[in-house]
């Protein structure tokens, strides 16, 4: 017997193994027909829902673990047991009786092994729980199996207790709805340079004592094993890297799910060639059948958006758009960051072959669709070779930059790589004008308000700024005075960020050179960092920071909140004053981490250094605001982890919570102090 989580019941368990290859399992089920702009909760809408929110313990070599269970009316939903995320978790044998949760909860584990082909296969371990709930209090015990340090996938016997709370919906919205002004609304964020808004409380120091509070259905990972891996029996077929996106209270995430009956010839050369007997074997031990096989080597793919309730993690409605895209991905090239944007009640969303689609945000309903020019053609005659030829070769790292919007304008990507910029009138859709080759190949555009008309920043590795009339398209100014700008520059106001040297000038560093000898591959190709102020007239230089501090060219060039900016250097990491570019601190990192494909974010009065974002580490650390600040000690979410290539995902930050991608779902962080205690 094999099943996978239906998209209306994500109860069933889906046993994984998060490594270089994606997310490994070991169980399946037909997922439910996909219907057009069908609305999909979690459970019965009219059922209240509610988190349980519990440690047990003792386990080998830990007194507790933290378990989350989900509730909607009388049917447990789902579980996470960190770090195992949700996808581990089965919750079918687990019953709501009365004030008591009782039966069996099921863990599926497996090693991580990168760099490997082949997983082993899941170990089930069942741990049998009887919790009672009083007063909003959880007590209970449980007793079963737990993974060997040594030998993860060799249960051990455990028994112990576990204590906890119960947050009702009335308690879940009191304590963690989000404010009508906490939005997260494109990849950059509200400020166009990875800074959240304001919240109310004063945030955590050290990223370790962020506390999960919820975890969404079941998404996907945004990676998954291309053709030189074999047949990748087990392993799930992306699902995308488009950040989630934040507004109104609720959070908005793209998806795509392989489906349709063409699937690519590789299967077919695998299951007949030299290794067939190999795979039909591990086909035979995770309960996979050749159709099972076919879904995962699939060409066509649904699209979906996913509504998430941001107090509770309760799937609200999904709509889907059946065979509108395909199903992708190459070595290191998925669509890496098809990040919509949400405004004024509308959710952009940026489906894989070059279609815009507008959605109430209310309720999905689709107000219009358009298809981008060039980039729509390009993606169709993409998808028609791949359909003919029964194979998908994807452009390496491509597929990078998401929407925005400026004004009434919703700016949209003309093709895959270095590209021109299309306007699209966010009433109607209607295509207001186009400007060519003017965008880096990684890079989002940047809304900017220049006097009393709305504009469109781009950046590009030719070291052109471009500055662009977003309501008719018109050049209001351009330079070729800036640096190699193939991923994002920011804005903080009128300043602008970026990289000062071309790539001819940029510097070339070993990989070990690091003198301060605590950082593990510091990467290469460093410029320098410099600062605009950008007027109707153009950019005027305001700063560029010192040739010894460098700049990785390889990722966006920083971000920046209040009025600091922070960026990393060869091997420090550099707050800077933003109007001056004085230094007000400078950190090593304090654990070796690599770290020459990362990203930042910024918070109040903290900023988050994700050293490497593109190889499956979510390793960070917080960097104070401060003058004379330290980075903190490293947070690994607790989680299955994912990441993306080239582009990585910003996540999404608002009001103190952090929801964060994971190979399985999306993850609810509270970083707030002095959180709720009920």
């Amino acid at each position: 017997m094999h099943f996978l989580p239906s998209d209306v019941n994500f109860r069933s368990a889906v046993f994984g193994l998060l490594g270089l290859l994606g997310l490994f399992v070991s169980t399946a089920a037909v997922a439910e027909d996909a219907k057009p702009a069908r609305a999909v909760g979690d459970g019965d809408q009219s059922a209240a829902a509610a988190w349980l929110d519990c440690t047990f313990g003792p386990v080998p070599e830990r007194e507790s673990v933290h378990l989350l269970i989900m509730t909607v009316g009388d049917r447990v939903e789902r579980a996470v047991v960190e770090p195992l995320g949700m996808a581990q978790v089965d919750v079918r044998g687990l019953k709501v009786e009365g004030s008591r949760i009782v039966g069996r909860l099921v863990i599926g584990h497996e090693p991580l092994r990168q760099n490997k082909s082949v997983p082993r296969l899941a170990t089930q371990m069942p741990l049998h729980i009887d919790l009672q709930i009083v007063g909003g209090r959880v007590r209970g015990e449980f007793k079963g199996s737990w993974p060997s340090p040594k030998q993860i996938d060799e249960p051990l016997a455990v028994m112990g207790e576990v204590s906890g709370v119960r947050r009702d919906e009335h308690a879940l919205r009191s304590d963690f709805a989000l404010p009508d002004d906490a939005v997260w609304p494109s990849y950059v964020g509200p400020h166009q340079n990875f800074s959240s808004g304001s919240c109310d409380r004063r945030l955590v120091g050290d990223l370790n004592d962020a506390r999960l509070v919820w975890a969404s259905q079941y998404i996907g990972p945004p990676e998954s094993g291309s053709q030189r891996y074999g047949a990748c029996v087990g392993v799930r077929e992306a699902a995308g890297g488009a950040s989630p996106l934040v507004f109104g209270g609720r959070i908005y995430q793209f998806r795509y799910q392989a489906s349709g009956d063409a699937y690519q010839s590789h299967l077919d050369k695998q299951l007949a060639g030299d290794r067939a007997e190999r795979w039909r074997e591990e086909m035979e031990a995770v309960g996979w059948t050749e159709a099972d096989m076919r879904r995962r080597w699939a060409i066509d793919a649904d699209e979906e958006l996913v509504c998430i309730d941001g107090a509770t993690g309760r799937t609200l409605w999904t709509v889907s758009w059946p065979g509108e895209g395909i199903n992708l991905y190459d070595h290191k090239c998925s669509l890496t960051n098809h990040t919509g944007v949400v405004a004024e009640g509308k959710v952009f969303v940026f489906g894989a072959l070059g279609v815009v689609r507008c959605v109430d945000a209310d309720n999905g309903k689709l107000l219009w669709r358009t298809e981008v020019p060039g980039y729509a053609d390009y993606m169709q005659a993409f998808k028609a070779k791949a359909l003919e030829q029964r194979n998908i070769w994807a452009p390496t790292r491509s597929f990078c930059h998401g929407l925005n919007i400026s004004g009434d304008t919703v700016i949209a990507p003309d093709g895959i790589g270095e590209c021109g910029l299309v306007g699209l009138s966010a009433d109607t859709g209607e295509v207001k004008w186009r400007v060519p080759k003017v965008l880096g190949k990684a890079a989002t555009p940047l809304a900017w308000r220049c006097e009393q008309r709305n504009c469109v920043i781009a950046a590009n590795a030719s070291g052109d700024i471009t500055c662009i009339d977003s309501a008719s398209g018109d050049l209001v100014w351009r330079t070729d005075e800036a640096g190699d700008n193939e991923y994002s520059v920011i804005l903080l106001g009128d300043l602008l960020f970026g990289q000062k040297l071309k790539r001819e000038e940029r510097e070339q560093v070993s990989h070990f050179d690091d003198p301060g000898g605590i950082h593990s591959a510091p990467g290469r190709n460093y410029g320098q960092v410099a600062c605009w102020r950008l007027t109707s007239d153009g950019p005027q230089s305001v700063w560029t920071a010192p040739a010894e501090w460098g700049a990785p060219a390889n990722c966006a060039v920083g971000a920046a909140s209040g009025e600091l900016v922070c960026f990393r250097g060869k091997f420090s990491y550099y707050l800077v004053e933003a109007e001056s570019g004085k230094r007000v601190a400078s950190t090593h990192l304090p654990t070796p981490v690599r770290w020459d494909e990362g990203h930042l974010l910024a918070l109040p009065g903290l900023f988050v250094l994700h050293p490497d974002s593109q190889h499956g580490h979510t390793k960070t650390f917080a960097l104070p605001a401060a003058a004379g600040a330290r980075a903190s000690p490293m947070w690994t979410p607790p989680q299955p982890h994912a990441t993306t290539y080239q582009a990585p995902m910003s996540h999404a930050w608002a009001d103190g919570r952090l929801f964060l991608r994971g190979a399985d779902a999306l993850y609810c962080y509270d970083l707030r102090g002095n959180r709720p205690q009920h």
